[in-house]
């Protein structure tokens, strides 16, 4: 089989080789072989995990689209982590960084930034929907995320729970963020919004994450 292989829900066409990889690394023929099983059965949890799986790899990152990465860096340049620091008189810490993502969040959306999110975390904020790069990240390295599953990066309990124990600077704001380190730095301004230090870059925000870790 070859790259016309697609599985299609909706609009949204995914790769069966993409989504080999995030269900395990099966072969495209022992995952359609899977499915048909799945299907046949009609087990309904594991048939809501290849759907998840199909979701996850067939969402794109937000930095390969011009006018949502102009949006982000609006924002970014303009609501600092630092800036929200002093408004809210809070210190560097793990919570606080979440806090201020659910801040940049509506923000975004105050300037038309649109992308699906998972179900609410902790009852007070709701995280984007993670993409397939991600995915692919944490299934390369599990251990960097707590050995969170890929399949479960957007179920909002298992995020919720592995935001609170992952020590990894940048693996920290994958999970939050949703989108691959690789991704974001394409865009040094929206990394720089994240740095409490005098760099405003990709550098000065690994650095700024792992004192939050630490507080």
């Amino acid at each position: 089989m070859g790259n016309t292989d697609l599985i299609r829900v909706g609009t949204t066409s995914v790769a069966l080789a993409e989504l080999s990889m995030a269900l395990g690394e099966m072969t495209q023929d022992e995952f359609l072989t899977f499915l048909r099983q799945v299907i046949a059965a009609r087990k309904a949890d594991e048939l809501r995990e290849v759907l998840d799986a199909i979701e996850i790899m067939g969402t794109q990152s937000a930095f390969v689209n011009a006018d949502k990465t102009c949006v982000l860096e609006q924002i970014a340049e303009e609501y600092p982590f630092s800036w929200w620091l002093e408004q809210t008189g809070k210190g560097r810490s793990r919570a606080a960084l979440i806090e201020y993502w659910d801040f940049f969040r509506v923000m975004s959306a105050s300037r038309g930034f649109t992308v699906g999110t998972i179900n609410n975390i902790g009852q007070s904020t709701n995280l984007w929907k993670a993409t397939g790069p991600l995915a692919v990240q944490m299934l390369r390295d599990p251990a960097r995320y707590c050995y969170l599953p890929a399949i479960l990066i957007n179920n909002a309990e298992q995020v919720a729970k592995k935001l609170s124990e992952i020590a990894d600077p940048i693996a920290v704001l994958e999970v939050l963020v949703g989108e691959a380190f690789e991704d974001m730095a394409k865009s040094p301004k929206f990394l720089g919004a994240f740095s409490t230090t005098d760099k405003k870059n990709a550098e000065g925000a690994i650095a700024s994450i792992m004192l939050c870790l630490q507080s």
